[in-house]
């Protein structure tokens, strides 16, 4: 008989859940706490906010040429380089000193504290882009040119549900779920049964829940962004490599389910820029699942559904 733990934290900057189902009580309650504490490490590796992390270490040597980087670094370095080609460089990792210059330079808590306070306008400036970073996955090292920092944006949620998830499995749990802020990875059964995951619509003040969406063995990650959340100063965190502001886009809200959480993350970041008609034609390019749900709350929401995906309302 499955027995099933459900523990809750805060980390990488909001709501984090863990679900893991085993045969026995101790090991699943062990499971779920190893995982909290690996979350942790990940955060502790990979925040732009914490200035002795790997990632800010890396940041604050662009320019001097190649860095050695330990293995989740390396990890969090692959997934955002393999996003940009993807996307097209529609999610861009460089857009670190943009992010800065526009506020959000520090955790989103204490940039809602000073909402008050004057910020710096914004000005138009395209981010570098990843063309002239040199990546060495033999030596494990890095080179940033000059000017460049990275920020990893939320696919840093969605590689560390994937790496959770993938470990916890691997450690004898028979059906694992990873939550962090939204972004979700599975791995497994929840006790036999697939994994069902509820997408909330934000753009309602109760965000109630607009559809429930299963997870499967080829497309076992969700992920959500949207322009209506972390917003600052009427600013919000999607922003446009061309501009190095905000995205103007006809979008309020989207979902992706894809293989990865990371892969996840990259693709809502990459419709929201596209905008609704091209946004959807690239989803079903890539044989994703995607919900899009329009500014406009007159219009309907878009579904695409790749081969062998399912969206339920």
């Amino acid at each position: 008989m499955s027995v099933v733990v459900d523990r809750h934290a805060r980390a990488m900057g909001g709501p984090a859940q863990v679900i893991v189902y085993t045969h026995s009580p101790h090991h699943a309650d062990n499971l779920a706490g190893l995982a909290l504490e690996r979350i942790e490490i990940l955060e502790d590796t990979w925040s732009r906010f914490r200035p002795d992390s790997a990632l800010s270490r890396l940041n604050d040597r662009a320019g001097r040429g190649p860095q050695s980087m330990g293995p989740d670094l390396a990890l969090l370095v692959i997934a955002m380089l393999e996003a940009s080609a993807v996307t097209q460089g529609r999610y861009d990792p460089t857009v670190l000193h943009s992010m800065t210059r526009l506020g959000y330079d520090r955790d989103f808590a204490a940039v809602i504290a000073r909402e008050a306070l004057e910020v710096a306008a914004a000005v138009t400036s395209p981010t570098p882009g990843t063309l002239h970073i040199d990546f060495d996955p033999t030596a494990s090292t890095v080179t940033l040119p000059r000017g460049v920092g990275l920020d990893p944006g939320g696919i840093g949620k969605g590689l560390a549900a994937d790496i959770v998830a993938s470990e916890i499995e691997a450690a004898g749990a028979t059906g694992v779920l990873v939550n962090l802020g939204g972004d979700v990875v599975t791995r497994g059964t929840a006790a036999g049964e697939p994994w069902l995951v509820g997408i909330q619509d934000d753009r309602l003040p109760s965000s109630p829940v607009l559809e429930q969406v299963t997870l499967t063995d080829a497309l076992p990650a969700i992920a959500t962004s949207s322009t209506l959340k972390r917003r600052w100063h009427g600013r919000h965190h999607v922003v446009s490599p061309l501009t190095g502001l905000p995205a103007e886009t006809d979008l309020a809200q989207v979902s992706v389910q894809a293989p990865s959480g990371w892969l996840a993350e990259a693709a809502t970041t990459c419709v929201l820029l596209l905008g609704e008609h091209e946004g959807a034609h690239w989803l079903r390019e890539q044989g994703f699942n995607g919900l899009l749900l329009p500014a406009d709350t007159t219009r309907s929401s878009t579904h695409v559904a790749a081969r062998g995906g399912r969206v339920h309302a």
